[in-house]
């Protein structure tokens, strides 16, 4: 008996603890932990509203409205109409803006629990500057298109999006300054930055390109008949009319299209330095090991 006693508690002691070690963190690292959590939970419950308010309950009026679901179920054998569920709730979640606020409540959960790890740090570090791109890039780009189409009268639509484009990304910018002395990266990482806004905008071109011979169905009557069949994620990611722009010049088209993926390319980076320089973020080189540079640093994850 005493010695069954005697083993589970070596097995207690040998045992890691999440709880006791959480008990051990810097207060920071506790902090951004619970914050990574709590923006989880919320961007979970905020993509659940998007696929039932934006996707289904919206694909249910507009097939009304339209008296389209009379043709529900009709067609050749095998090629019925009926509208797709998952293909509309699943498309709520392929903005970069859903992306980057999963990118980075998960960032803000890992990174706690690696913090001395190097690559945990670039992580984090990775996160915050591709919500900062949702960030600048709604809050120039897309809130007036927003705005006019009537998205802040409607409270539905309007508290997620400033949730998602301002409240998030500002936890995002004001842990990273509080965490900023125990982040190190190398200025590769900084320029790699980009590989996120570089693949979604490649997905988005293939999917425009894929998607645009439903255009050739019927008109939509309007300037906006990308968006109305959406083949375009955002507006001003429209491969045939760039940048909002609206001339049908193929060479300007063209350019404009290298202009997007050359803005994709620094953009990100250039974030990335911005918010190396403003939080004093340590550089270190290449080939140091993680080891050597990180490893030191493993009391600093603790309570000083």
């Amino acid at each position: 008996m005493n010695q069954n006693t005697e083993n589970q508690e070596t097995k207690t002691k040998s045992c890691p603890c999440f709880f006791k070690k959480f008990k051990e963190w810097k207060t920071i690292l506790k902090i951004i932990f619970i914050l990574g959590i709590v923006l989880l939970i919320i961007d979970f419950s905020i993509l659940l509203h998007y696929m039932n308010i934006h996707a289904i309950q919206k694909a249910i009026a507009q097939l009304k409205s339209s008296n389209a679901d009379a043709l529900i179920g009709l067609g050749a054998k095998g090629n019925e109409f009926y509208p797709n569920g998952l293909a509309l709730m699943w498309n709520q979640g392929t903005t970069f803006t859903m992306i980057s606020n999963w990118m980075l409540a998960i960032a803000m959960i890992v990174y706690p629990l690696h913090a001395q790890r190097q690559k945990s740090q670039f992580f984090y570090f990775f996160a915050v500057v591709n919500i900062t791109i949702t960030f600048v890039i709604y809050w120039t780009l897309i809130f007036f298109v927003s705005l006019k189409n009537g998205v802040w009268n409607n409270p539905s639509a309007a508290v997620p999006s400033f949730i998602l484009h301002a409240i998030n990304p500002l936890v995002g910018f004001i842990t990273l300054g509080f965490a900023r002395k125990q982040i190190k990266l190398t200025k590769t990482q900084l320029w790699l930055t980009n590989v996120a806004v570089l693949l979604y905008f490649f997905m988005a071109m293939v999917m425009f390109f894929i998607g645009k011979p439903l255009l050739g169905l019927k008109n939509a009557g309007s300037e906006d008949e990308y968006a109305k069949y959406n083949i375009v994620v955002y507006t001003f990611l429209n491969f045939d009319k760039p940048l909002f722009y609206k001339g049908g010049k193929i060479a300007v088209v063209i350019l404009l299209d290298l202009a997007m993926f050359a803005l994709g390319a620094f953009l990100a980076p250039a974030f990335a330095w911005m918010w190396k320089g403003i939080f004093r973020i340590q550089l270190i080189k290449r080939n140091e090991c993680e080891a050597n540079i990180c490893g030191k640093e493993q009391s600093l994850n603790k309570k000083e």
